[in-house]
């Protein structure tokens, strides 16, 4: 009977069966950022290849980069997928097999603490979070063209916004706590990122099992496999030119990102004990649990695009690191946190909400293939190049006059500068959202008096925002809506 009503009923927010569904999808979110502090390469795993298992610039950049590169694997996903036409079971493997991997990570800790080799101990770590991102690829299409259909177009952005929110909560509390047991327990920091690690993989296993009972409600509707239906999102120009943009500030951004956080630890940098990255985790997060509902309502109401637009500006927010040493990290720092926390969540949510807003319906594993490879391909060059860049620096220190630079520095001054142009690019995009998606009417609405009052009611009573509908640019504008 249950069967019967699904096939009767169309999937969309009334459907009865949606709320079940979108509270495991809550769930599996809520148990995926254990893994995903620890497994990706964020502050904590960075900071345990450089700084205490000693590895180069240039490793943690080979790290950072093969990671990415695993990204191209995508686009095997979606062979899978149109082969085996099943989303949830080849997701539910590959992604088992990745949140697996951080057993390997926590036995390698293990060992460096039982008194193993770091130079071997190491290539276990880099081994182990590469084979997790591939893992991760092989079912990340997947799982968006799942999610895509699963849920409808009217509330996802708002629901990503409130999973991000919850799943941003957890981080805080766990970063927090995790930093703070490094730096109080620094004699023994093998064996606190091994139990960190058995944390990661035993939650990232419980997230696979609340994921799996969500439904597919496209699962009888999943086309085959053909060659020109695989390359229909390199024939869509709007498509193009959205990853050119997006793959652009990806690159730029991933030259300097990698080596922040060592950078805040190293004793020629600024100097701060593991502690203050868990200060400037919780303000940068905090924030981030603050706007990003609001960030995901905007999305649904204006349009992704301009909020993609906007929120890439959080580079800025590398600005105070140009000045940074070990006398005023202690307010820099929290600056820099502030403006990241601000806006990175509408770049980050934004930029898969708007590749799901790009894609045909039929077609979302393909276009979600090609997004995601692209994605994994820019953000893997960057690193690299950034990583080998950094140790010449180091090697050959430049000079203007009498004025020395740091190599984080001249990282940071590129980024920023192409990333900033990457951006613009992306504002001349056309949006199947037009007139309303623009960053004019985007600025205008968050600057308008009754926007204040809309986020309290959105926040604290869990509905959507009743702000004034946006008011489309005028007829003089530019075609684009930018």
């Amino acid at each position: 009977m249950r069967e019967r009503q699904q096939v009767q009923l169309p999937w969309n927010e009334n459907h009865p069966d949606l709320k079940a569904a979108l509270n495991f999808c809550l769930a599996a979110g809520a148990f995926n950022i254990f893994w995903f502090i620890l497994a990706t390469p964020q502050q904590i795993l960075t900071v345990l290849v450089k700084t205490h298992l000693g590895g180069s610039a240039f490793l943690l950049g080979v790290l950072v980069g093969g990671v990415n590169l695993a990204g191209a694997l995508n686009l095997v996903s979606v062979i899978l997928v149109g082969v085996l036409r099943e989303r949830r079971l080849l997701w539910f493997w590959t992604t088992l097999f990745a949140r697996l991997c951080a057993f390997a990570v926590a036995g390698a800790a293990f060992w460096v603490a039982a008194g193993g080799p770091k130079d071997k101990a190491v290539l276990v770590v880099i081994a182990a979070s590469i084979g997790s991102s591939i893992g991760n690829s092989l079912g990340a299409s997947a799982w968006w063209a799942w999610m895509g259909d699963l849920i409808p177009d009217k509330i996802r952005a708002g629901f990503f916004g409130k999973r991000s929110a919850l799943i941003q909560t957890i981080n805080v509390i766990f970063f927090f706590t995790a930093t703070l047991m490094l730096d109080q327990f620094l004699a023994q920091v093998f064996i606190v990122y091994g139990l960190l690690y058995l944390i990661a993989g035993t939650a990232g296993t419980i997230e696979v099992f609340f994921q799996i009972r969500a439904p597919d409600p496209a699962q009888d509707r999943i086309p085959k496999l053909d060659f020109s239906t695989f390359l229909i999102p390199l024939k869509d120009k709007t498509f193009r030119r959205f990853c050119l943009a997006m793959g652009g500030f990806l690159l730029s951004m991933s030259l300097a990102n990698p080596f922040l956080a060592p950078f805040v630890m190293d004793p020629a940098g600024a100097g701060a004990t593991p502690i203050w990255l868990g200060i400037a985790f919780i303000i940068s997060q905090g924030i981030w649990v603050l706007v990003v509902p609001v960030w995901g309502q905007l999305m649904d109401k204006i349009g992704r695009r301009a909020v993609v637009v906007v929120g890439g500006f959080f580079v800025l927010a590398w600005i105070p690191y140009l000045f940074m040493n070990s006398s005023n990290y202690w307010f820099l720092l929290p600056l820099s946190a502030l403006i990241a926390g601000t806006l990175a969540p509408a770049y980050w949510e934004g930029i898969s909400q708007f590749m799901i807003t790009l894609s045909r319906p039929d077609q979302r594993v393909a276009y979600a293939g090609w997004f995601w490879t692209w994605f994994g391909l820019m953000a893997a060059v960057g690193p690299v190049i950034g990583g080998a860049v950094y140790d010449w620096i180091e090697e050959t220190p430049l000079q203007f006059f009498d004025v020395s630079f740091h190599p984080l520095q001249v990282l940071i001054v590129t980024a920023i500068t192409f990333a900033v142009i990457s951006q613009l690019a992306m504002a001349r995009l056309k949006s199947p959202k037009t007139p309303t998606d623009s960053v004019r009417v985007l600025l205008s609405t968050i600057f308008s008096p009754g926007i204040f009052r809309a986020i309290t009611g959105s926040f604290f009573f869990n509905r959507p925002m009743q702000n004034e509908e946006p008011v489309p640019p005028p007829a003089s504008d530019s075609p684009d809506g930018s």
